[in-house]
């Protein structure tokens, strides 16, 4: 399954409320880019408030001739279409966002139904580094990943850092043997880090099955090899 990385970037922090004013994505697979990126400026029909202007730079005048959600919802669906959703704090936050969208906008198509899977990476960092920092920022400390470039929150570059710390959480989980599957039983959300969503349209959360999560912890075991032997010919 293509991996393919996300973030958002808003008019504020709220999801129920708030509107999306930058997409981004980018896909990987076997832990190398697929070359395929998606970056799109949209109109939230709205005033961005100057407070969320300084963390994202993003301006009135920036998006005031760009397309409104509306508009783009397809082609945001069709780019992550089957793919495994990495977002970073996607549970509390991008997909929430993004379903909301979608429901206002009319989709005949929600993210989860569109989406392989979704996983929350935010939650696999705070289970791979329990009691550290799991921004980013930290994640990009720990593996080595250059982020001085990342003066605002922009969606490309977020996406792109995401999917370079990610291989080292994959690392962590098969060189320490983290188990993700131990809080299966906990409720949703915050317990576990790779969850479906049921419905956009309702905002209900369920558990994944048992076998979904045997995939995933397949998929985490067979990507460490292939990346590591990736590395070891460069």
């Amino acid at each position: 399954m293509i991996d393919c990385f996300i973030d958002t970037e808003t008019t504020g922090k709220t999801p129920t409320k708030d509107r999306v004013v930058e997409f981004a994505g980018v896909k990987y697979k076997d832990g190398l880019p697929t070359g395929e990126v998606l970056s799109i400026l949209i109109n939230p029909e709205r005033a961005i408030p100057l407070d969320t202007t300084e963390i994202h730079g993003i301006t009135d005048d920036d998006v005031k001739d760009k397309p409104r959600f509306k508009v783009v919802m397809a082609q945001i669906l069709d780019f992550i279409r089957g793919t495994r959703v990495i977002a970073h704090n996607g549970v509390d936050f991008d997909f929430k966002i993004l379903e909301e969208e979608f429901k206002r906008n009319d989709s005949p198509e929600s993210l989860a139904e569109s989406a392989g899977e979704l996983v929350d990476s935010l939650l696999i960092a705070r289970k791979v580094r329990p009691g550290k920092s799991a921004s980013i920022n930290a994640l990009c400390k720990e593996y080595g990943v250059d982020n001085t470039k990342r003066v605002f929150h922009g969606a490309l570059l977020d996406c792109e850092l995401l999917a370079e710390v990610y291989k080292g959480l994959v690392r962590d989980i098969k060189e320490k043997n983290i188990d993700l599957t131990v809080d299966h039983e906990l409720d949703f959300p915050r317990k576990n880090p790779i969850k479906r969503i049921k419905d956009g349209r309702t905002g209900i959360y369920v558990k994944v099955t048992e076998e979904q999560l045997t995939k995933h912890q397949e998929y985490m075991e067979e990507f460490l090899p292939k990346q590591t032997k990736v590395n070891a010919s460069m």
